[in-house]
């Protein structure tokens, strides 16, 4: 996975400024009759909060106004920024209004904080996916197709699923959350052909075919020659044996796989989706410890208890293996698991395991349809089977996922992945830990960090309590310049404590700040493909 997750990619300030500040308050606020407005305002104040006539006089004249008066800045859209650097400014442009920055602090923070981790999120699995396929695959492979999301049944509103889905769109084309493209049409001028989704069976589809004649294969067939005769599908698998469908079911409609055909020619892809079980041993299978047979479990223990631990760091150098939980050894034709043992303070044999969990699902298609090898000196599978797997692949297991296949022989290209609800709410770390995403996870806050007084006098705001040891809370002050590295292509804080004035005083150059919103209107606009160039550098 990768190490370095000190940084965010911004991203959703451009739609949040056309969604709600544009949008929400023309249809809500400014476009309605303030006859209807002040009646509902005096009474909802009435009856919250003490009776304040005079805030409603105030919002009566922003009524009047017709518009927000704010002046928004940013840096670039996919720009990756370092951590502690400030991705919005606000201003606001009517002195008459100056609490109308604080009056929209909740809504923008969190919209803009969930929006920026997502589309983080996306960029570690496709940092992931670059390193992989760089290694195993084919350049002309695209990897934007490599891993696609599932996560919106998962997210915490069909809004949300919406960003998340949108979020993902900056890293892979592929996609689940249909709605994902239309919000990134809308708001980021994404075409249709920016997504793809794939048709794919469920569990309820399967389960209520069996339910008819007690065979999985009857559906299987229709599937094959009725349903999907001329297009790529995944077909959920793992409903009743998996194993089974894979070493026994695939081989008796082999024919039918390999026969099948796009309207252009080209061969339409069968995804095999497992969806239950570890993710990574569904895959790629266990390694073996060495490839001898050995005749006896003493000779078997004999040769674990002087060599595990040196085997283990040979093979997986990069990531952690637990010896216990990804090893095995054959003894006599039969594989088993690697298990410690407090008696002897060692690596001794375990239980047995079946030589197709051993192997996992890519090597057993492999087994069954072949394929080629490619320039890189890696096996990919026939290009009219493959497989799928959406359900618990963490950042961890996605890295662990093409480690073992790599280690295997296997291009990473073989197995689609996706990212489902629990990847866009928690971080799993290589230790197994768990780090829920909240708004603390990077110290996402809007503070208030400079005013003048009427005269023009600056004053630098900011905050700084002595009972906040770690200075969590410690805020920035006055307006900040931000910069950016063309070696590491980050944007950084480069100073903050500068007057309005001198801040727009700096060069363009030196100020990577833009302005997206003023006084009701967008004034800088990016749009996907855009943004994914600057994410990617043209390696989209």
């Amino acid at each position: 996975m990768p190490s370095d997750k000190n940084y965010v990619v911004n991203f959703g300030v451009q739609s949040f400024c056309k969604e709600f500040l544009t949008e929400f308050w023309d249809e809500n606020f400014f476009k309605l009759d303030w006859k209807v407005l002040d009646e509902s305002l005096k009474e909802y104040y009435k009856k919250t909060f003490a009776p304040n006539d005079d805030f409603v006089e105030k919002l009566k004249d922003l009524h009047s106004l017709g518009h927000l008066p704010l002046r928004i800045y940013t840096v670039p859209e996919g720009g990756i920024c370092d951590i502690k650097t400030p991705i919005i400014m606000m201003e606001t442009t009517d002195p008459r209004f100056p609490w109308i920055g604080e009056f929209i602090e909740s809504l923008i923070s969190s919209y803009i904080w969930k929006m920026n981790l997502d589309a983080t999120v996306g960029h570690w699995y496709r940092r992931i996916v670059d390193k992989y396929y760089d290694l195993t695959c084919e350049d002309s492979i695209p990897r934007n197709m490599a891993m696609s999301e599932f996560q919106f049944r998962g997210a915490s509103g069909p809004e949300c699923g919406v960003r998340s889905g949108a979020a993902w769109l900056l890293s892979f084309k592929a996609n689940a959350t249909a709605a994902g493209v239309p919000f990134m049409q809308e708001y980021y001028g994404a075409k249709l052909s920016d997504g793809k989704g794939s048709p794919s069976t469920e569990h309820s589809v399967m389960c209520s075919s069996f339910a008819i004649d007690g065979d999985e294969e009857t559906l299987i067939r229709r599937l094959l020659t009725e349903v999907y005769p001329h297009d790529n599908f995944t077909m959920v698998s793992d409903s009743y044996d998996y194993w089974n469908l894979v070493k026994n079911i695939l081989p008796n409609v082999k024919n039918l796989i390999m026969n099948r055909k796009k309207l252009d020619g080209s061969p339409a892809k069968l995804l095999i989706r497992g969806d239950s079980g570890d993710p990574v041993k569904i895959i790629a299978g266990y390694l073996p410890i060495d490839t001898t047979d050995y005749e006896s479990e003493e000779e078997a223990n004999k040769y674990l208890s002087t060599s595990t631990s040196n085997l283990i760091v040979d093979l997986n150098p990069e990531i952690i293996i637990d010896t216990e939980d990804d090893c095995v050894i054959r003894v006599k034709g039969v594989y088993h698991r690697i298990k410690y043992s407090d008696n002897t303070d060692s690596y001794v044999v375990g239980d047995e395991i079946s030589d197709e969990e051993v192997r996992g699902t890519v090597e057993l298609l492999w087994d069954l349809f072949g394929g080629s090898i490619n320039s890189k000196g890696y096996m990919v599978l026939d290009p009219h089977i493959g497989m799928i797997y959406g359900d618990s692949i963490t950042v961890t297991r996605a890295e662990y996922i093409y480690k073992v296949l790599e280690i295997k022989g296997f291009a990473a290209c073989n197995v689609a992945l996706g990212a489902g609800s629990f990847s866009f709410h928690c971080l799993e770390t290589e230790e197994g830990q768990l780090l829920p995403f909240t708004r603390d996870s990077y110290n996402a806050a809007i503070k208030a960090t400079y005013a003048e007084t009427e005269e023009g006098t600056p004053i630098m705001i900011f905050k700084d309590p002595k009972t906040d040891t770690g200075k969590f809370k410690k805020s920035l002050r006055g307006c900040c310049q931000v910069g950016y590295d063309q070696d590491t292509h980050r944007y950084h804080l480069v100073r903050d404590g500068l007057t309005l004035e001198e801040f727009k005083n700096l060069p363009s150059n030196e100020n990577m700040y833009r302005v997206v919103f003023e006084n009701g209107k967008m004034i800088t606009t990016w749009n996907l493909t855009e943004i994914r160039e600057i994410l990617y550098h043209g390696k989209f």
